[in-house]
């Protein structure tokens, strides 16, 4: 029987630059889907210490399956728009001018 490709298996546990590899990102995407909350969190912090972060195979899997993504957080009208003017108000404060035909 041939085989078209190798299986690797995965270890029960993985730091960053295993999942780095695994989700093709590099350390700083990882952090910053980790403060937005859109990627399953690790088991340990490992202190300061960006590098030595772990997860279990299972979150990982289940992330890339999709079964993680309720975690996304949705923006409601309200607050887009409360954003919105937030940053028009910024750019106004700035000294550029802005044309508001909304």
């Amino acid at each position: 029987m041939r085989k078209d490709f190798d299986v690797v298996d995965i270890p029960s546990v993985l730091i960053t630059e295993d999942v780095c590899r695994i989700c093709r990102w590099s350390v700083a995407t990882l952090d910053r889907r980790l403060k937005d909350g859109c990627f399953p969190l690790p088991i340990n912090s490992g202190g300061t210490k960006r590098r030595r972060r772990m997860w279990s195979r299972d979150s990982i899997l289940e992330f890339l399956n999709g079964q993680e993504q309720n975690n996304v957080k949705t923006e409601t009208p309200t607050q887009r728009k409360q954003r919105v003017n937030a940053a028009r108000a910024d750019l106004e404060r700035r000294g550029v001018r802005v044309n508001s035909e909304n």
